[in-house]
């Protein structure tokens, strides 16, 4: 017996060391199981909840920034400089967010803005993870989910008004220099 297994393992590494094989990752999500050659993504870790975990029903579908609403509520509401209204003017309106049950997809697509008399051209971004619901009351949804740049949780708020107005605020975790009531509205598309 030893015979066999000696050169079977002679054998096994020699095919790992002379192989240029990558990493692969074995991902389970939602019961279903992937193999695949990027680390897999992680999930947010649960937060205070009672067991029966609040719904996210009035999230589910897509969303579409709306300028008009956004640029009306920061002129009246929030402190902005004239440079930041320009700018804000010329972003908001473009953000899609998509909600399922326990997922989240948000698509900004590439812009030319005008800054300082030049233009700029903004790379758009996409971003795909998972979410947990937080809370939920008839007015607010609040998720928690894994923050793509930091890899630290976050939770934000979607705050209701109606089943196709929704607003979030622009900074809900302090990385711009915004106005603490700068907010975004978004309206349901589909």
């Amino acid at each position: 017996m030893n015979r066999t297994i000696g050169p079977a393992m002679l054998c096994m590494g020699l095919l790992s060391a002379s192989s240029n094989a990558q990493a692969v990752y074995k991902c389970e999500a939602g019961g279903a199981v992937t193999f695949q050659q990027i680390p897999c993504e992680v999930a947010p870790p649960p937060t205070a909840r009672p067991s029966a975990q609040p719904s996210s029903a009035m999230l589910i579908g897509q969303w579409r920034s709306n300028r008009e609403r956004t640029m009306t509520w920061l002129r009246l509401h929030a402190s902005l400089k004239d440079a930041q209204d320009s700018f804000l003017n010329q972003m908001t309106g473009y953000l899609t967010l998509t909600f399922t049950s326990n997922r989240v997809k948000s698509v900004m697509p590439d812009r030319d803005v005008q800054v300082a008399g030049k233009t700029i051209r903004f790379a758009g971004t996409s971003d795909d993870h998972f979410y947990l619901v937080a809370a939920a009351t008839p007015t607010l949804v609040s998720i928690s989910n894994v923050d793509s740049t930091t890899g630290s949780a976050t939770v934000t708020d979607y705050h209701f008004e109606g089943p196709d107005t929704m607003w979030t605020r622009f900074d809900p975790h302090g990385k711009t220099a915004l106005d603490s009531n700068a907010r975004e509205y978004f309206r349901r598309t589909r």
